[in-house]
């Protein structure tokens, strides 16, 4: 008789992983707490590594810091409607947009610094620690985030101007008492220019993670 080989079943282990004898899922000890990598009755590792973590944790950060800037932004539109209500009469509408448009310059400044702050975090992180980046790409984009923030305050406080002049002069030449007009037109002036800075702002950001060979900046830096 021609006995035929017992085949056992291939065992596959990784470095920096303890295997344990015998049969059944091998012993992962190099990795604990919320990261740790534990092996399910297949013996396939179920956690998530810390590389892979980051960025999710730095989109959560994100979302929640907007969502925050959202509610607080309210407080000048509040003022406006609170203006609206009081008086249509020009004259008595500008002190007030004045007020809120200096508020809302200083929470778009608070936000485009803690935003980028994140990001620019995150990025180092994962260049230094997780080594997926080029050093030089972070402190390339570094800069595009710090020249994309001076370009949003600039591009702010010169719509903001803009806006008071045309709301000057309509008020002038054309005679327009009626506050409802008038802030409709300094509404689209705005809505225009952010989405003309946003544009921007992705384009160049888009541009430069792929001249540096890494698509994955465009996931967190697609919030900018």
């Amino acid at each position: 008789m021609v006995h035929e080989p017992v085949l056992k079943r291939p065992t596959f282990s990784e470095p920096g992983e303890a295997k344990a004898e015998g049969h059944g899922p091998p012993a992962f000890a190099t990795c604990t707490g919320p990261f740790a990598n534990r092996p399910n009755r297949r013996g396939h590792r179920t956690g998530r590594s810390r590389s892979a973590v980051v960025p999710v944790i730095v989109i959560r950060v994100i979302v929640i810091v907007r969502a925050v800037v959202a509610v607080v932004s309210i407080i000048p539109i509040i003022l406006i409607i609170v203006a609206v209500v009081r008086s249509f009469h020009i004259v008595v509408l500008i002190p007030h947009v004045i007020v809120a448009v200096v508020g809302a310059a200083v929470i778009a400044v608070v936000r485009a610094v803690i935003v980028r702050a994140v990001i620019v975090r995150a990025v180092i992180v994962r260049a230094v620690i997780v080594g997926e980046i080029p050093v030089v790409l972070v402190f390339a984009v570094a800069v595009v985030i710090v020249i994309i923030t001076a370009i949003t305050v600039v591009v702010f406080v010169a719509t903001v101007v803009i806006a008071v002049v045309i709301t000057v002069v309509i008020a002038v030449v054309v005679r327009v008492v009626s506050a409802g007009a008038v802030l409709v037109l300094c509404g689209v002036i705005l809505i225009l220019a952010t989405l003309v800075r946003r544009v921007v702002a992705a384009t160049v950001v888009r541009v430069v993670a792929v001249l540096g060979g890494s698509r994955r900046l465009a996931v967190p830096l697609a919030f900018v």
